[in-house]
């Protein structure tokens, strides 16, 4: 009797092991490490983009750049009319991160803004809106 009483127990033993680890794995969260800081973001944001200004014959460009590790950086230049090389280069880095539906953080030299920003259905044009209201729109380049 003592034997089955003692096989009784170990039974029990088992079987709240068992319901335990099953609880443990079965009830964890499924949250994943959030490893790309543009995992939220539309992904056709990544790459670069392009606004050309024309100024009688000389010609303004913008360019924005966004890398999927959450980096990017803004470079503007002048293109003369008859020279070859460009003129008034600055060229600024960021970092950027999701942070709602359409909109992204950006930080430029500690100072941080949210930008609101509008990709089109073909993905060839992006409209972004600064905190001033100012509008820039782009065309992806290669």
């Amino acid at each position: 009797m003592k034997t089955i009483h003692t096989t009784t127990k170990l039974a029990k033993a088992i079987l709240a092991i068992c319901i335990l680890c099953f609880t443990l794995t079965g009830t964890t969260s499924c949250k994943k490490d959030k490893l790309n800081p543009t995992s939220g973001i539309d992904q056709r944001l990544l790459g670069k983009w392009e606004k050309q200004t024309f100024l009688g014959n000389n010609v303004s460009v913008i360019q924005e750049t966004f890398n999927a590790d959450g980096t990017g950086s803004e470079r503007r230049f002048r293109l003369d009319d008859g020279a070859t090389q460009i003129s008034n280069e600055t060229v600024t880095n960021f970092t950027w991160s999701a942070k709602s539906s359409g909109v992204i953080s950006l930080k430029v030299d500690g100072e941080e803004a949210d930008v609101q920003f509008f990709i089109t259905d073909s993905g060839d044009a992006l409209r972004l809106t600064l905190p001033s209201g100012d509008q820039l729109i782009l065309g992806r380049i290669n």
